[in-house]
């Protein structure tokens, strides 16, 4: 989300500076979707996830509903800004926290290694130069921080080396292979993506050869 709105005609260079601070409060604005409640009916209609109370909004048939995390098992609407759909599901981070804790996860990847991921709104001095010259102006830049589940517990990955590769160990040569020969780096977001799809993908495969068998 910004601050500033410019018109599309123009290009704008933007350049950090400084962070300045970082805040809960995203919100995904209005989008037409679906929400799947905890009892498993379904409600259609325009969709906003408000981060800082973790409570979902939807307006169906001009009426506003909020439903909180907890009465929440999946929802997923299409990001108009974006233009792309987006799936969530709510979570407690811990098994034995109470349904107030739970907390709305956007989903990365499904599978035995779920992955998932939750907006941070980054403040920074930016300077935005055009063709009037530069200025120095303050903008909010979405970030992720991203999370594995693993035994019905929500672990935050700030090293996927020491986070999340040890939970690969059943197939680490053949993810060790993997790496290699498509020279991914386990600090880049969309290369950890991959490697967790591909242990996925082997465990998916494994699981239907015993199935077979």
């Amino acid at each position: 989300m910004t601050r500033k709105n410019f018109w599309l005609g123009f290009v704008f260079f933007f350049a950090p500076l400084a962070v300045l601070g970082q805040r809960t409060n995203y919100q995904s604005g209005w989008n037409p979707g679906v929400l799947v409640l905890a009892d498993n009916s379904i409600v259609k209609g325009e969709i906003n996830y408000i981060q800082k109370k973790e409570n979902v909004i939807v307006t169906s048939k001009n009426k506003k509903t909020t439903y909180h995390a907890s009465s929440i098992k999946y929802f997923q609407f299409y990001d108009k800004k974006l233009k792309y759909n987006r799936a969530f599901t709510a979570l407690s981070r811990k098994p034995d926290s109470p349904p107030s804790k739970m907390q709305v996860f956007e989903i990365v990847l499904e599978g035995a290694l779920p992955y998932y991921r939750k907006p941070v709104l980054v403040e920074k001095v930016v300077v935005k130069r055009d063709k009037a010259g530069s200025s120095h102006v303050m903008d909010d830049f979405v970030e992720y921080v991203y999370f594995l589940k693993t035994e019905d517990r929500l672990i935050q990955v700030k090293n996927f080396g020491t986070d999340v590769l040890p939970h690969m160990k059943k197939h680490i040569r053949e993810i060790s292979n993997f790496m290699e020969e498509n020279k991914l780096n386990i600090t880049l977001v969309s290369d950890q993506i991959q490697i967790i799809d591909k242990y996925n993908a082997l465990e998916e495969n494994l699981a239907t050869k015993k199935g077979i068998d």
